[in-house]
């Protein structure tokens, strides 16, 4: 058996290792498992457009841009469109009566309304009866802005709307206290029911109504 020399024993071990890591695969650099501390030199993927870190936000952030969407715009007639308040209406509205105790409307007898589109005006007797009202001291009646005038005189059951001699009729006491607000002072009526007559003038023209006004106390 012929004697190894030290070189060729060196590369009879360098050929067995090779061998070896052929036969299970593992040869270093052969692209097998990488351990923990391996890393790669693959670039990372990029994330499509609106993804994570191109400042779109996740769906539904609230912290996302708002963007240079426009703020809508109200429909004619909203708030701050400088429409302002609705105007008169276009025919003439009923009264506003109110008591300490009751409250009606009473529609116009007679009027004369006028607008910019339009003008009417009607004429009829009163019927103070259709609408009772009961009061103490003092009404409150409301109509559109203007003059409000008062009389009243006992009524007649058997002629409601019959009108009084000037000695019967007694002219009421009416301060505005804002604009179609008025107070009348039924103070010094004594108890009993009148036909009480209201009256107003204003921008739009004139009208008139009538009630039967109760004082109880």
């Amino acid at each position: 058996m012929p004697t190894l020399t030290i070189p060729r024993l060196l590369l009879l071990s360098v050929l067995l290792l090779a061998l070896a890591a052929c036969a299970d695969g593992t040869a270093v650099g052969a692209g097998g498992p990488a351990d923990d501390n391996t890393t790669t030199d693959a670039p990372i993927p990029v994330e499509p457009d609106g993804g994570i870190g191109d400042g779109a936000g996740a769906p539904g952030d609230s912290s996302a841009p708002i963007g240079d969407a426009p703020i809508p715009v109200e429909p004619d007639g909203g708030i701050g469109d400088g429409a302002g308040p609705p105007g008169p209406p276009a025919e003439a509205p009923d009264f506003g009566i109110s008591s300490e105790t009751d409250s009606l409307s009473a529609a116009p007898y007679t009027s004369c309304w006028t607008t910019d589109d339009v003008g009417l005006c009607s004429d009829g007797g009163p019927s103070p009866t259709t609408y009772p009202v009961k009061a103490d001291a003092q009404l409150v009646v409301t109509y559109e802005p203007g003059t409000v005038t008062a009389h009243a005189w006992p009524l007649d059951e058997a002629d409601p709307a019959a009108q009084p001699d000037d000695a019967s009729r007694t002219e009421l006491t009416v301060v505005q206290e804002n604009p179609g607000v008025n107070l009348v002072d039924v103070s010094t009526l004594e108890p009993g029911t009148y036909h009480l007559s209201l009256s107003w003038v204003g921008e739009q023209g004139d009208s008139h109504t009538a009630v039967a006004l109760t004082i109880e106390r």
